[in-house]
């Protein structure tokens, strides 16, 4: 691996080709190293997932951060605040990676927040968003 920028997971519509990742502008932001796996669950949120740490894996994508100004555009884009993590959708967290065996920065779904649960029974098998969405075109 050859990253010497700070590092970023991402495993939903951030990943390349979706519809984040063209519309926030990150071809020229992010360099793309290598797929990787995050150990946690994902669930269906509706038109995105949220990551919950713990059991389970989590494929995913790995960028080196080139553009410092991504950092700013992706906590915007996630509902995520330094200042009030207890209000932000999204959490940034340094986590530990299964495969590359690295740390990242991986936005986690703040299940912390008032009035917030998730129904356990949204959860995307595989731990794969972009097959889980292609099948649920599927089926439509």
């Amino acid at each position: 691996m050859s990253a010497v920028g700070p590092l970023l997971a991402v495993y939903g519509s951030l990943r390349r080709g979706e519809s984040g990742f063209d519309e926030l502008g990150l071809k020229d932001k992010l360099r793309f190293v290598s797929a990787c796996q995050i150990r946690g669950k994902l669930y269906d949120l509706g038109e995105y997932p949220g990551l919950v740490l713990g059991d389970g894996v989590v494929e995913a994508e790995l960028y080196e951060l080139v553009d410092r100004q991504a950092i700013v555009i992706l906590d915007e884009f996630e509902c995520f605040d330094a200042n009030n993590r207890a209000d932000s959708e999204y959490i940034r967290e340094c986590v530990q990676l299964i495969k590359p065996d690295i740390k990242a920065w991986v936005y986690v779904y703040n299940v912390e927040r008032d009035g917030i649960s998730i129904d356990r029974s949204s959860e995307v098998q595989r731990g794969d968003w972009l097959r889980h969405r292609q099948s649920k075109v599927i089926s439509q």
